[in-house]
């Protein structure tokens, strides 16, 4: 599934893509879906097989868009969010450095 087109316009460095394993993810699923029918409607759903794809496909859009990746499987919520936060204060420094250097140079 594609996204809209105007992702593709949004700064990368604004972008973060979340992933995790296999396992972990069709465990969840797995978990969402409780009973034999639920499972019988969700076909493939929480199948490993299914969640491989569909994983290969997010990684692949994560590299077309040049985003940020971080790996959630076995981090809380906030671990996640400390790296997308540290991820974002080097870019922060890394880009005060360049601006200090362009104005000694002048």
């Amino acid at each position: 599934m594609e996204p809209p087109k105007s992702i593709y316009e949004v700064d990368p460095m604004r972008l973060f893509g979340l992933i995790s394993t296999v396992d972990v993810i069709s465990e969840i699923r797995d978990s969402r879906l409780g009973d034999d029918y639920a499972r019988a409607v969700a076909g493939s759903y929480a199948e490993p097989e299914s969640v491989r794809s569909e994983l290969e496909e997010a990684r692949a859009l994560m590299k077309r868009l040049g985003c940020f990746v971080v790996r959630t499987d076995g981090k809380a919520i906030e671990e996640s969010a400390a790296e997308i936060i540290s991820h974002l204060e080097e870019i922060q420094e890394a880009r005060a450095r360049r601006a200090a250097r362009r104005t000694q140079q002048k």
